[in-house]
């Protein structure tokens, strides 16, 4: 990826490249993670271990250099398919005034709605149910999330997850993932621009941020909430992404927060009807 005065270089190695027998453990319980981490920042250094045993992961932010070392690829963690490099994108991102977030979006034009909840909560079918209707978005599991011009999210990763039941209410979908294997969490991963061809947005301003919420209805009603309910659903989902690390985003997301009104959607059982129910919220909030 290429920054405004350097280009950033990020090297993975297994092992066996090396020639090494296996990956040097460490574990020292007089030494935390965090004062570990704190250590390495004092020579400007950010390293991510040892959260993951044989995966270490570091980064230079004036070099702009990022290394990530593993015994094999049976080390990395579960979600790295879904989400390749996060740590080290998180960190490239910090340099470019951005964060790494773990939130879904869902609009048309070019402006949208940031959707935030913990696990569960309905992110990735409501985004789902969006795209549906003709709408796009930057991603439904993790997305880039800037505060410079406006708040703005950016697409990271070509990927959507759903689970079974939710693919289900899609029975278009149903013949084209019969085949797919579903990841660690039960779900499917899949390129949503093979079912809705134009889709995925490189960038979408934020005009909102929505919570999803499942309840069942026939129809889906969108209400105000505070910032503080909105806060603690940000931060359910993106507390513990970076451990070790000083920053948990409070103070970026409260910044976000301040620029944003916040809503929740309580979601109807019919998933088209939460699609336009976004997307005439939207049209309103234009004009």
């Amino acid at each position: 990826m290429t920054g405004n005065q350097a280009d950033h270089r990020l090297f993975v190695f297994h092992a066996a490249d090396l020639n090494w027998p296996c990956v040097p453990e460490w574990a020292d319980e007089r030494c935390s993670p965090r004062r570990f981490h704190n250590i390495l920042a004092a020579d400007q250094l950010k390293v991510a271990y040892p959260f993951s045993p044989r995966l270490w992961q570091i980064y230079d932010p004036v070099a702009r250099i990022g290394v990530q070392l593993t015994g094999s690829q049976a080390d990395l963690p579960p979600w790295d398919f879904g989400a390749p490099l996060r740590q080290h994108l998180h960190w490239l991102l910090l340099q470019h005034g951005l964060r790494l977030t773990h939130a879904a979006t869902l609009g048309r034009n070019g402006r949208g709605v940031l959707l935030v909840g913990g696990g569960g909560a309905g992110k990735s079918g409501t985004t789902l149910a969006g795209l549906s209707a003709g709408m796009a978005t930057c991603g439904d599991d993790y997305v880039a999330i800037g505060l410079k011009a406006e708040p703005a999210a950016g697409l990271v990763f070509r990927i959507l997850k759903q689970d079974p039941s939710g693919l289900a209410r899609h029975v278009e979908m149903s013949a084209k993932t019969n085949r797919l294997a579903a990841n660690w969490q039960g779900k499917f991963e899949l390129d949503p621009e093979e079912f809705f061809p134009g889709c995925l947005a490189e960038h979408m301003a934020i005009d909102a941020v929505m919570l999803p919420s499942i309840t069942g209805r026939e129809q889906a009603h969108i209400i105000p909430v505070s910032r503080g309910e909105s806060m603690r659903a940000l931060m359910r989902s993106n507390l513990y992404q970076y451990p070790g690390e000083d920053d948990d985003g409070f103070r970026f997301f409260a910044r976000l927060l301040e620029r944003l009104p916040c809503y929740r959607i309580d979601l109807a059982l019919d998933p088209r009807v939460n699609g336009e129910a976004i997307d005439r919220f939207l049209l309103m909030a234009r004009r």
